[in-house]
């Protein structure tokens, strides 16, 4: 009856694994100081991208410290512990909302810079907006699933697959869509920001179809 906890889950990634971990810290790197790069040369609202891009590298660098939990033969109150902290700490409730906070970022940015293609990031803003705001779904069904009631997630999955499509799908189309702008801007650190963006959510999606 207690809760076992797992450190330095990082150590066992493969390569691919690695690899994707680089290539979006990298790109959360290049957001926050391509930030500064736009509001240099006149692009206004910049300022909420900067602070989401900063979270997020921050937060994505420390998540992998936190450790896992799991359950064995849990007390209720350990069992309740044991879902809030996945729920909040392991991917969960706060890496969602910022990027959250990124999608409305981007979609303050679009709405006041218009020329050239401020539409087109706008667009992709909203569209990252409904991937990340479907992700809870997903996380608190599997979390209370795991945690309360393991027939449930065996009773939904056919749900689940319907929204993880809906995801990553909505996903893959908004980095592609902020690629499109990151050309747009003729700025160097944000086309780069573009480009490795869409590379790790294509190399997200091809490792939830199994390509990869």
């Amino acid at each position: 009856m207690t809760l076992a906890f797992d450190f330095f889950e990082f150590m066992t990634w493969n390569w691919l694994q690695w690899v994707f971990f680089i290539i979006l810290i990298v790109a959360f790197f290049i957001l926050t100081i391509g930030s500064f790069d736009l509001k240099k040369n006149d692009f206004k609202s910049t300022k909420l991208l900067f602070f989401a891009g900063y979270l997020l590298l921050f937060w994505s660098v420390i998540e992998e410290f936190i450790p896992t939990v799991s359950g064995v033969s849990p007390t209720d109150l350990e069992r309740l512990l044991g879902f809030l902290y996945s729920l909040f700490l392991m991917s969960g409730i706060i890496y969602t909302t910022l990027h959250i906070i990124l999608g409305i970022g981007l979609i303050k940015f679009g709405s006041k810079n218009r020329d050239p293609g401020g539409i087109v990031i706008l667009l992709g803003g909203i569209l990252y907006l409904v991937a990340w705001t479907i992700n809870p779904i997903i996380v608190i069904l599997q979390k209370y699933g795991g945690w309360y009631d393991p027939t449930l997630l065996s009773s939904i999955t056919g749900i689940l697959n319907i929204l993880a499509w809906i995801l990553y799908i909505t996903s893959i189309i908004a980095a592609g869509v902020i690629l499109i702008y990151s050309f747009l801007t003729k700025r160097v650190l944000f086309i780069i920001f573009g480009v490795l963006f869409f590379i790790a959510y294509l190399m997200d999606l091809l490792s939830f179809l199994g390509v990869i």
